[in-house]
C-alpha cells in the first residue's frame, strides 16, 4: 500500500514540482532590477512606437545614458538576456507582412565592426576637394538642454540603431516631436539565421549624451513584402552570382523622401523585378511605417497625415516598381533611381546620369513617358565632361579585384532656391530654382570601392537640362586619409588611401519643409562610412552647394 501511494506521488507530483522550479529560474533569468543610480535618459515617445527604454530593450538604452561613464556598461552586465518581443501588426495595407519588433543582442557595437585601419589618421582637406562642415543645428538643442555638452565639438553625428549595425541611412524630421527624427536604414550584416533575407530598419531617435542620433522606441523593420524576379531573369552564365539575387527576400538600399507635399513621404528601395532580374520599386512610407500613427486629434488638425490609406485613393499605397522609358533597354540589376518634381508638381523618374542621363514622366502604374535624356544630351555631356573627372577603363591584365570607372545616382532629389530666406527680395522662379542631387565616382581597385561626391543641378522645367555641377568633390568634415603599407593595400608602398564616405540621402531638416528649400536651410545628409557605420551631417545648403560649375 505504502509503496503504491510512493509512486503515485512520484507519477503525479514530482512533474509538477520540476515544472514550477523550472518556470521560477526562467522568470529570475529574464527579470533584472534596475539599479537606483541607472537613471536613463528619457524621450517623450508614443506608445504605439514604443515605450520609454529600459532594461529590457538594453541594446537601445545603453546607448542614450546621459554620460559615458560607467552607466551604459551597467546596463549591459545587468541583463544577461533579453525577453521575447510580441509581434506588432500595422494597420494597412490590408493584407500587409507584420511588422516585427525582432530581438537585439546585448552585446557591444564596437564589436561587430573590423578594426579602425584609420585610427589617428590625419583629417586634413585635400586641395582637390571642398570641404563641408556641420552647421551644429543638429546638437544645438541638445547642448542647450545640457543632453550632449560635447556634442558641438562632432564634425558630423553617428547613428545608432540598439545593438545592431546598419548601412545607407535616411535620417527626416519627425512629424510631431520636437527635436526627434526618423530614422531609416538596411540592417548590415543580416544576422546569420536571415541567409537571403534582408530588412530596412527604422525607429524614432534623438541625441543622446555622446552627441549620437540614438534610437529612443526600438527599432523595427519597415514592413515591405518581398518580390520575385519574373523568369529566369537572374539566370546568366556569365554573370553567376546574380543567381543569389534569385533568392534575394527583402528590401535593399532604400530611400525615404518628401515630395512638394511634405506630409507625405515615400520609400524607393531596390528588390527582384518583374521586367529585369533586380528592380527599383516605390511606395508610400506611411503605409510600411508607422509614420504619424501617434498624432492626437489636435496635432491631426495641424499635421495632416492620413490614417486610413486605401488602394483606390493613394499613390502607392502598394510597392510599385518603376519602369524605363520604352524603349530603353533593362540592366540585369537596376539601382538608385531617384523620383522628382517639375513646377507644377507632376512626377518623373531619373534612372541614369552617366554615361547618358535617362529620365522620363513616371505614372501611378510605375510606367515611364518617353526618354527626355536625349533632349538636352549633347550639353549635358559636355557639362559632365568639363567638371567630372575622365573615367579610367581597366586593362585586361589587371587584377581580378579591379573594374572601370564609373558615375552614378546616389541621393535623391531636393528642390533648391539659389537665394536665402531670409532676404526679402528672395523668390522662387525660374531662374533660380533647381532640383538638386547627389552622385558618386566610383573607384573599384583591388576589391576595394572608393567613392568621391558631386553636386548635380538641373532645371525644374522639362526637358530639364543640366544647370550646375560641382567643381570639386565633396570632403565631409572629419573624413580621414592615410598611407598604408603594400601590405594592407595590396599595391605599392606609400599608398594613400581615404576613408570610403558615401552619401546616400538628402531631407530638409526643418519639420513639414518638405521638398523645397533655400540656402540659408539645414539639409541633414545621411552617409556611410566604410560600409560599417551609418551617420549624418546637417549642413547648411549653402555650404553643399558651394563651388558650382555652370554648364
Amino acid at each position: 500500500m505504502i509503496s503504491r501511494e510512493a509512486r503515485r506521488f512520484f507519477v503525479l507530483y514530482i512533474p509538477l514540482i520540476t515544472a514550477i522550479f523550472l518556470s521560477i529560474r526562467l522568470i529570475r533569468k529574464h527579470t533584472t532590477t534596475q539599479h537606483p543610480d541607472q537613471q536613463l535618459w528619457t524621450h517623450p515617445t508614443s506608445p504605439k512606437w514604443g515605450s520609454r527604454p529600459n532594461l529590457k530593450d538594453v541594446a537601445v538604452a545603453k546607448h542614450i545614458g546621459t554620460d559615458d561613464g560607467d552607466e551604459g556598461r551597467n546596463i549591459a552586465a545587468a541583463a544577461p538576456a533579453i525577453p521575447q518581443q510580441h509581434e506588432e501588426k500595422p494597420q494597412s495595407p490590408p493584407n500587409p507582412p507584420q511588422m516585427v519588433i525582432t530581438q537585439t543582442a546585448p552585446e557591444k557595437l564596437g564589436e561587430l565592426l573590423s578594426t579602425d585601419p584609420f585610427q589617428g589618421a590625419s583629417q586634413a582637406v585635400p586641395e582637390t576637394h571642398v570641404v563641408v562642415s556641420s552647421s551644429g543645428a543638429l546638437n544645438l538643442a541638445a547642448a542647450a538642454a545640457k543632453k550632449a555638452p560635447g556634442a558641438r565639438n562632432n564634425p558630423f553625428t553617428s547613428l545608432v540603431f540598439g545593438g545592431r549595425t546598419a548601412i545607407n541611412p535616411n535620417v527626416l524630421p519627425h512629424p510631431t516631436k520636437q527635436d526627434t527624427y526618423v530614422m531609416v536604414a538596411q540592417e548590415h550584416p543580416p544576422p546569420p539565421d536571415s541567409f537571403g533575407r534582408f530588412t530596412e530598419l527604422t525607429c524614432d531617435a534623438a541625441v543622446n549624451g555622446r552627441g549620437e542620433l540614438a534610437c529612443v522606441t526600438f527599432p523595427v523593420a519597415l514592413s515591405i513584402p518581398p518580390t520575385r524576379t519574373k523568369g529566369n531573369a537572374c539566370d546568366d552564365p556569365e554573370r553567376p552570382a546574380l543567381e543569389l539575387l534569385q533568392i534575394n527576400q527583402g528590401p535593399h538600399d532604400a530611400r525615404v523622401f518628401f515630395g512638394p507635399r511634405g506630409e507625405d513621404p515615400l520609400v524607393s528601395y531596390g528588390s527582384n523585378s518583374g521586367f529585369t532580374c533586380f528592380g527599383q520599386w516605390v511606395q508610400d512610407f506611411r503605409v510600411v511605417s508607422r509614420w504619424g500613427e501617434d498624432l492626437d486629434d489636435g496635432q491631426a488638425a495641424m499635421i495632416p497625415v492620413d490614417k486610413t490609406i486605401t488602394l483606390a485613393d493613394q499613390l502607392f499605397a502598394r510597392g510599385t516598381e518603376m519602369q524605363r522609358p520604352f524603349g530603353d533597354g533593362y540592366s540585369p540589376v537596376e539601382k538608385n533611381f531617384f523620383v522628382f518634381w517639375d513646377r507644377d508638381g507632376a512626377m518623373y523618374a531619373h534612372h541614369d546620369m552617366h554615361p547618358r542621363r535617362v529620365l522620363g514622366r513616371l505614372n501611378a502604374d510605375g510606367s515611364v513617358g518617353r526618354d527626355l535624356g536625349p533632349d538636352t544630351a549633347p550639353a549635358d555631356a559636355a557639362c559632365m565632361a568639363r567638371y567630372l573627372p575622365a573615367l579610367e577603363r581597366v586593362s585586361f591584365l589587371s587584377g581580378p579585384g579591379d573594374e572601370d570607372d564609373s558615375v552614378h545616382q546616389s541621393t535623391n532629389s531636393l528642390a533648391i532656391t539659389m537665394c536665402k530666406r531670409a532676404d526679402a527680395g528672395c523668390k522662387p522662379g525660374p531662374g533660380n530654382t533647381f532640383i538638386a542631387t547627389v552622385v558618386q565616382h566610383k573607384r573599384y581597385r583591388g576589391f576595394r570601392s572608393s567613392y568621391e561626391a558631386y553636386v548635380v543641378l538641373f532645371r525644374q522645367e522639362a526637358p530639364f537640362a543640366l544647370h550646375a555641377v560641382s567643381r570639386r568633390p565633396l570632403w565631409i568634415s572629419g573624413r580621414r586619409r592615410t598611407v598604408l603599407p603594400a601590405s594592407v593595400d595590396g599595391g605599392g608602398a606609400g599608398v594613400e588611401r581615404a576613408e570610403m564616405f558615401y552619401i546616400t540621402s538628402l531631407n530638409w531638416m526643418r519639420r513639414g519643409q518638405g521638398y523645397h528649400g533655400y540656402l540659408d536651410d539645414e539639409i541633414l545628409a545621411g552617409f556611410g562610412i566604410e560600409d560599417e557605420r551609418p551617420a549624418v551631417l546637417d549642413v547648411r545648403a549653402e555650404d553643399l552647394f558651394q563651388d558650382l560649375g555652370l554648364c
